[in-house]
């Protein structure tokens, strides 16, 4: 049977993001249910929106509430195995056939592992390591630990959770700090960030 899509009402609206950079991903998303006479239909800047006939797939919501599955499928190079599958059920009131959509917000794409290395420098001397150099990922939960440089300046955060938005700083004594977003390609295992520290005057 053709569902005749113009009789359909959006139920269902949200965002997908990745939840490394807090970005729309960059790749292609279905959206799929257990209902076959529901459509989705991505828009611009991750918006999504799933459409269908109220009144047919809910037939008593002024009495009861009604529960369903969304399956978000995300193919992108931002994922390292290329595919992720996120489950989302939504659930509709009773009696909420005039409140549709239901808003279920961002819906964030979970980002892979990465592991951090990087090299720290004096700024004035390049061929000069700083040893014991504090290097540290500020991100949102959860904490990751901050590290210090070896006897040749390199240190190295392994495998750790990012979650945008993040800033990674490094500090050593008697040199300038430096503190700068951190930006990184989830598409990799590891992430290069090396500073060249100045001298406090």
């Amino acid at each position: 049977m053709t569902i005749d899509i113009t009789e359909q009402l959006v139920l269902v609206t949200g965002r997908i993001l990745h939840q490394g950079t807090k970005q729309p991903v960059n790749g292609l998303i279905q959206i799929t249910t257990q209902f076959v006479s529901i459509a989705s239909k991505l828009l611009a800047n991750g918006i999504f929106a799933i459409s269908g006939r109220p009144e047919l797939l809910f037939p008593n919501l002024n009495s009861q509430s009604y529960t369903f599955s969304l399956k978000i499928l995300v193919e992108s190079t931002e994922f390292r195995q290329g595919k992720v599958e996120v489950p989302l059920p939504v659930t509709v009131n009773t009696g909420e056939t005039f409140n549709l959509p239901v808003d279920v917000g961002d819906i964030y794409v979970p980002a892979d592992l990465v592991t951090i290395r990087g090299r720290v420098i004096q700024a004035k001397n390049p061929q000069a390591p700083i040893a014991n150099a504090t290097v540290e990922v500020q991100s949102t939960d959860p904490s990751i630990p901050s590290t210090v440089t070896d006897a040749d300046g390199r240190y190295s955060l392994t495998e750790v959770a990012v979650l945008a938005p993040a800033e990674i700083n490094c500090s050593a004594v008697g040199f300038k700090p430096q503190k700068r977003i951190l930006l990184l390609d989830f598409s990799k295992v590891i992430n290069n960030e090396s500073f060249r520290l100045a001298p406090e005057t």
